[in-house]
């Protein structure tokens, strides 16, 4: 058995190796996004102020209401002793959870009436 010797090596990295790396980040990468916590502030003003009123209503055991300023309206979202969030079709809000599902270009803004 003769060995070429004209035959140039080249340093580099195999298709092998670079799979191996990849997946190895990969896998760090998933175990590291699900240890971290998850947000449990809601995202944005008026969902917060319905899961503020809506914890009040459950420690309490009496209804609480609170003001939602829609694009062009106001609203009004009353949460019950029971947990659940009533409110006008047009705040969008879910019954049971108090969260706001609304849609892309719903706009809501909660606060007093001005």
């Amino acid at each position: 058995m003769t060995h070429c010797k004209n035959r140039s090596v080249r340093p580099g990295v195999t298709l092998i190796e670079l799979i191996v790396v990849i997946s190895i980040i990969a896998l760090i990468s998933g175990v590291a996004a699900l240890a971290m916590p998850r947000r449990t502030v809601p995202a944005d003003d008026t969902t917060h102020r319905i899961a503020k009123i809506r914890a009040k209503a459950l420690l309490t055991g009496q209804s609480a209401t609170v003001v939602i300023r829609l694009a062009s309206a106001y609203s009004i979202a009353t949460a019950l002793p029971d947990g659940t969030v009533l409110a006008d079709s047009a705040a969008h809000v879910d019954r049971l959870t108090g969260r706001v599902n609304a849609p892309r270009d719903f706009v809501a803004h909660v606060g007093a009436t001005p």
